[in-house]
């Protein structure tokens, strides 16, 4: 059995294959058409003696569970069918979600799209792209999430699209090793061009659009508004990389190399966000760290935060204290939300 994207060509999908170890030819997707429309992202357990597998829904509907016989791959019962949520959401204005490609220098690249409820491609929308970027990593895929973004499409009716450039994954190794030992290059450039393409599409307010992202999606943000594009407004880093020096050693070597003359460092002081700091005087910009964050640590947006006042630049900062790379306890999850909310509010001139 192996779990595999490669149906209808379609790299944010996941089935369940199984292959006949006498005869590789002999293969069958078990789960491409059990559910088409509802289910395109599935994941399974197998039971200690593989004689049942729980085959995992993720999306594009709500999620669904279900217990199947390895014998004959019948279904043998429903785990869950959310129908209570789903009873819910009737009475709620859901946004919805788009799945598709744009084509650069030949090649395909998938993006997501969440439209608020009613979305009217005649009128025009502020756009917040969501970006994560970092290696062999997947943003526009077929799964059913309700989150911040459905928040800022259905309340705020804003678009919040991502976008799979250069780098990310599950497309073949080409895309993804482009970026070896080159860690903020065409992964930052793609997510730029990726927005001006979203403007030619004309629902989009060309004079409200913004970036965000976490950890290394808080690098590519900084790294984007410091490119100087003037295609970005405003945008918010969340404990984000700002030097790879300072980043740890099996993670950055992996992609890097070494920061040694004989190695790699040019492209290390080349990948700083720092040395792009002049440029984020034509931006909005708020940074936000926790203070007790053990992976990406405090001293990476302590040492930008320094070269932002060095070169002058106004920006927005909040810290929280003792919370760690995800700023996950209940009042600082709650208060880290809102406050960006805020924050995307005042940008897009909402309120």
């Amino acid at each position: 059995y192996y779990i595999s994207n490669e149906y209808k060509g379609m790299p944010g999908g996941r089935n369940l294959y199984k292959i006949q170890l006498n005869d590789s030819t002999k293969v069958t997707c078990l789960s491409c058409e059990l559910k088409p429309e509802r289910c395109q992202y599935y994941s399974v357990s197998f039971s200690e003696e593989a004689k049942y597998y729980q085959l995992r829904c993720s999306g594009p509907g709500l999620p669904l569970y279900t217990l199947h016989s390895s014998r004959n791959d019948q279904e043998l019962r429903v785990l869950e069918d959310n129908s209570a949520l789903d009873k819910t959401l009737q009475d709620v204005q859901m946004p919805s979600k788009t799945l598709d490609f744009i084509i650069l220098n030949e090649t395909k690249f998938w993006y997501q799209m969440i439209l608020p409820p009613h979305f009217d491609k005649s009128k025009k929308y502020p756009l917040l792209i969501e970006v994560y970027g970092g290696p062999c990593s997947q943003k526009a895929d077929a799964v059913f999430r309700l989150n911040w973004a459905t928040y800022l499409a259905s309340t705020e009716n804003i678009i919040v699209a991502s976008f799979d450039g250069r780098g990310s994954g599950y497309q073949g190794d080409k895309i993804m090793h482009a970026i070896n030992r080159r860690l903020g290059t065409f992964e930052v450039e793609d997510q730029i061009e990726a927005a001006r393409q979203f403007l030619k599409m004309g629902f989009v307010d060309d004079k409200r659009v913004a970036i965000w992202g976490w950890s290394y999606g808080g690098y590519v943000t900084s790294m984007v508004l410091g490119a100087g594009s003037g295609v970005f407004k405003c945008g918010i880093a969340v404990a984000p990389v700002s030097r790879w020096e300072y980043y740890d050693s099996i993670y950055t070597e992996r992609y890097m190399g070494l920061p040694t003359p004989e190695d790699n460092l040019d492209h290390y002081r080349n990948s700083t966000v720092m040395s792009r700091a002049e440029n984020f005087k034509q931006v909005e910009y708020l940074l936000i760290h926790g203070t007790a964050d053990d992976n990406v640590h405090f001293q990476q947006s302590a040492q930008l935060s320094k070269a932002l006042v060095d070169a002058g630049v106004d920006f927005q900062a909040m810290w929280y204290t003792d919370e760690d790379h995800g700023i996950d306890s209940s009042t600082a999850h709650q208060h880290i939300y809102t406050h960006m909310s805020h924050f995307i509010q005042q940008c897009f001139s909402l309120h």
